[in-house]
């Protein structure tokens, strides 16, 4: 469900999405040729979790900065805001329960 979300909060945001098979030869190469902006993992307990670093091989690949990129920040923000009644949810995911 979250990753459902995640994908249709994207594309309204008019994020181009793309779901494919990737290697991690591929992340690897976009980390150190400067390409690698931000990876995050998506849950109903975590909601989103930005990861700043992989342990590849024995190799630690750093992601960008290592810290939480400006997508996965604004993800999190409205998804949780969604959960919690903060952010009006103008996709009609949550329902109030008397």
């Amino acid at each position: 469900m979250t990753r459902d979300s995640v994908i249709q909060l994207l594309k309204k945001w008019g994020v181009k999405v793309s779901e494919r098979k990737l290697s991690i030869d591929e992340v690897v190469a976009a980390s150190k040729d400067g390409s690698l902006q931000e990876i995050f993992a998506s849950g109903t307990a975590a909601v989103i979790s930005p990861i700043g670093w992989l342990n590849v091989m024995g190799t630690d690949v750093q992601v960008a900065d290592g810290t939480v990129g400006p997508v996965a920040q604004k993800l999190y923000d409205t998804l949780y805001g969604m959960q919690t009644g903060t952010v009006a949810d103008d996709m009609g995911w949550t329902y109030r329960l008397l």
